[in-house]
């Protein structure tokens, strides 16, 4: 499981403090210039964060299209 956080998200820091302990297996990825919609705002720290986590779980390209690997 990747949670992916902006650190200047107007939520609380604990709501997400709490998700991270709840979930078994996670990894969290904190992007400095991202706040709720890290996808939008910090897209190319977004994609790097997920391709990592993906690369690291060997999860890389399953899943995707044929063309889109």
């Amino acid at each position: 499981m990747l949670i992916v956080d902006g650190a200047l998200d107007i939520r609380p820091r604990r709501a997400v403090d709490s998700l991270e302990r709840a979930l078994p297996r996670v990894t969290r990825v904190v992007l400095e210039r991202g706040g709720h919609l890290p996808w939008t705002e910090d897209p190319a720290g977004f994609t790097r964060a997920v391709t990592a986590f993906l690369t690291a779980n060997g999860a890389a390209g399953a899943g995707a299209p044929a063309g889109a690997r």
